[in-house]
């Protein structure tokens, strides 16, 4: 367990020192989240969050974001998702689609996410893809980690005069406790790396909280 937190700990201090010192601009943010997930029959699985992410001037605005989905298990190793977020703040609202594709080989789960993005104003939809990879931690009956690293890539940018770049990635130390059979509180811990080739890339540290209840 111990060679697994350094292994987390490690991403985490990568994230930190992947752009030169002195080249990065940084800023702070909270997230709070509320989710729940229903199985049904067949292997299938609802979902639905809302989250409210507080942001520094720095950042951009405040975000407020509502999500529901459905996964469908093909195999105790494969799972096929899709759903839809709105994406609401004061500087513009997104309406975002998504499909996803989750494998799992014992502890380690990998998820490869296509994004069609529709922001207000825009010209056309922005195509994303995301690919994150977690390891799950027992650390005993009721408590557990997992550590993220996720890459968001910009297939297509809503500006047609705008080629596709790296969004941003994630490093991500997450702790779960479970306060009863059907709820977990999250406690995390998130640096997000955004390069940006026309200026100073930005390092954000983001915490946060979470409920997450399954029926």
């Amino acid at each position: 367990m111990l060679r697994t937190t350094a292994f987390a700990a490690g991403l985490i201090g990568w994230a930190a020192c992947a752009s030169p010192a002195g080249a990065t601009e940084g800023d702070t943010q909270f997230w709070m989240t509320a989710s729940a997930e229903a199985p049904l029959a067949g292997g299938v699985t609802l979902s639905a969050d809302a989250s409210q992410r507080f942001r520094s001037p720095a950042a951009g605005d405040d975000i407020q974001l509502y999500r529901a989905g459905i996964q469908v298990a093909a195999a105790n190793w494969i799972a096929l998702g899709g759903g839809i977020a709105d994406v609401e703040s004061d500087s513009a609202d997104e309406t975002r689609l998504f499909q996803s594709v989750t494998l799992k080989w014992g502890k380690l789960l990998s998820r490869s996410q296509l994004e069609e993005r529709f922001f207000e104003g825009a010209a056309r939809p922005q195509l994303r893809g995301r690919q994150r990879f977690t390891l799950t931690v027992p650390l005993d009956r009721n408590d557990r980690l997992q550590p993220y690293v996720e890459l968001n890539y910009i297939l297509r940018n809503q500006n047609p005069a705008v080629s596709g770049t790296v969004d941003h990635w994630r490093v991500k130390l997450d702790w779960r406790h479970k306060l009863t059979p059907h709820l977990e509180l999250s406690a995390s811990y998130m640096i997000l790396l955004a390069p940006r080739p026309a200026a100073e890339d930005r390092l954000s540290h983001v915490p946060s909280l979470a409920l997450l209840y399954a029926f």
